[in-house]
């Protein structure tokens, strides 16, 4: 390792990725980028992914000593119980030294030069910049690729316009208002996590998942800048997490991932402060106040009117919106159930 290069911290998580960690670790371990520390929590997987990460792991210590190469300081959390991303994440942080951080899922890619790339393009930005994204391949589960974040010509260089936050750098509007950021595309500044309003802590551990209670918390404070690569390989599968937005509620389980969303547009709304910030509020809780009749979570329902009353959100929503919010808190009281076709109508548009 060059101690002259910035130290890049790695968290990997994994859970049930056994099959993926050989394709995954080996990207990490084969970084053209030399200075990286790598730490890799198990969060109690239920296949042999605790036998295979420490099997590839002795093998690259192996290799690495018989050509005299040094190592990587690699270090390995086996969580006896399943304590989700968030704790996972927090977990290893509390251990890192990096000036840069990756948050890395053990089923996602990194091409060779992607680590690299970014701590060339980090160190030529100003202190105020918190985290670099990129755009991603997204593949399925014998990694195809199946099609790119954002919109690419052939060399794939981005031909979509990225926004680029008002005042420059600042998304936090933009990422009430659209899925923009790819997560494992991100590059984090280490004082980002260090920033009070972030804690030290890290993510927030009462929460199923992360990304957006990130984006929200730190996108007001710290610049965020695109960087147009594509060299991250993002694996959606059938279990995917962002795939959990769509389950039905089943019977006195609500759908968590839509009622942490509610928990995150709460710390959004301490945030904004202009009109455009609050209409893009308003958009964000409509979307996901209709996703939750369409899971049949009633209560939810209930629970995001509510807060769009108490914020007063409906006065920055069009008139016709108002009209089916009314609609869908009136069919919600009588349990009227539709998620039968909704899967219909989602699939007609995917055809």
């Amino acid at each position: 390792m060059n101690p002259n290069l910035p130290l890049v911290s790695v968290i990997c998580l994994c859970y049930n990725h056994a099959c993926f960690l050989e394709e995954a670790l080996n990207s990490i371990l084969l970084q053209t980028y030399q200075n990286i520390e790598l730490f890799i929590v198990d969060d109690a997987s239920q296949d042999d992914s605790k036998d295979k990460i420490n099997e590839i792991i002795a093998d690259y210590e192996l290799k690495m000593l018989q050509n005299n190469q040094p190592l990587k300081h690699i270090r390995i959390f086996d969580n006896v119980k399943n304590i989700g991303n968030c704790a996972s994440f927090n977990l290893a942080l509390a251990h890192i030294k990096g000036k840069y951080i990756i948050d890395f899922a053990t089923d996602d890619i990194l091409l060779p030069t992607h680590i690299e790339s970014l701590v060339n393009a980090f160190e030529n930005l100003d202190e105020n910049v918190g985290v670099i994204f990129t755009n991603a391949m997204y593949i399925n589960e014998v990694s195809e690729d199946i099609k790119t974040h954002f919109k690419v010509n052939k060399k794939l260089q981005t031909i979509q316009n990225i926004p680029q936050g008002e005042p420059k750098g600042y998304l936090f509007r933009d990422i009430l208002e659209n899925y923009l950021i790819c997560a494992p595309t991100m590059m984090i500044r280490q004082e980002v996590f260090l920033h009070k309003q972030i804690g030290i802590k890290g993510y927030d551990d009462t929460l199923s998942y992360e990304d957006f209670d990130f984006w929200v918390r730190t996108t007001p404070i710290w610049k965020y800048v695109y960087v147009d690569t594509c060299l991250v390989k993002k694996r959606i599968s059938n279990y995917s997490l962002s795939n959990k937005f769509y389950q039905k509620k089943d019977n006195n389980h609500q759908n968590i991932l839509l009622k942490d969303t509610l928990k995150i547009l709460k710390k959004a709304a301490l945030f904004c402060k202009n009109q455009l910030e609050y209409k893009a509020l308003a958009k964000n809780t409509f979307y996901h106040l209709r996703q939750s009749f369409f899971m049949e979570d009633f209560e939810l329902v209930n629970d995001y009117q509510n807060f769009i009353k108490v914020n007063n959100l409906s006065n920055y929503l069009p008139f016709f919106s108002k009209i089916l919010i009314k609609l869908v808190s009136l069919l919600s009281a009588y349990n009227v159930k539709i998620n039968s076709l909704y899967k219909i109508y989602t699939k007609i548009n995917k055809l």
